[in-house]
């Protein structure tokens, strides 16, 4: 009975969906076109659980690998930090190392306004404050994105192994209501006067 309810419903209804979904992607693209709105919506998925901080975290890696190569191969400190900023794809903390630059072009030391700004987790901060001391701030820099690799990769892990018996659960009820569905039909076929 569900399953003819869910078939006459889709053939049905099924253009909507279909169009419901279209007009959310170009609504959702277009949002994303508007710096500020983009900005917002940035900040909103670092917010999610179970990802966002996984989102984060990837972002950071890439900052931090890719001004720490700027850096060995000898690209100036603001100029690096453009190309960075360019190379984030979350608005939300490129708009932040933005704010960080303009601190750095004012004199102000990257590692004090990357930490104001809490762009980076503490230990990342402490790392590269050493880094900036010992004038190493470009290995330091490779080895937080080494560090937040690594992290990731294992988060990623240990999200696939906590969603993969939530999918088999989930596969298990649709056959199981498939499978219920065909057999109270066969069984009310029983139940008819010829």
């Amino acid at each position: 009975m569900i399953l003819m309810g869910m078939s006459r419903y889709s053939i049905r209804y099924g253009w909507i969906s279909i169009i419901v979904a279209m007009i959310a992607f170009f609504l959702y693209k277009k949002a994303m076109k508007d710096k500020n709105t983009s900005i917002k919506i940035d900040q909103k998925k670092l917010k999610l659980p179970l990802i966002g901080n996984l989102l984060w975290k990837m972002q950071i890696s890439r900052f931090a690998r890719t001004l720490g190569t700027l850096l060995e191969n000898g690209v100036p400190l603001l100029k690096s930090m453009d190309i960075v900023k360019d190379v984030l794809s979350n608005q939300y903390l490129a708009d932040i190392l933005s704010n960080v630059k303009s601190n750095v072009k004012e004199g102000a030391s990257l590692t004090i306004s990357l930490a104001q700004k809490r762009f980076l987790p503490e230990i990342a901060v402490h790392l590269l404050k050493v880094g900036e001391e010992t004038g190493n701030l470009d290995q330091m820099l490779l080895k937080v994105a080494d560090n937040f690799d690594a992290d990731t990769e294992q988060r990623m892990k240990r999200l696939v192994t906590m969603v993969e018996p939530l999918l088999i659960l989930l596969m298990g009820a649709v056959i199981g209501v498939i499978v219920i569905s065909m057999l109270t039909a066969i069984l009310s076929v029983n139940d008819l006067r010829f």
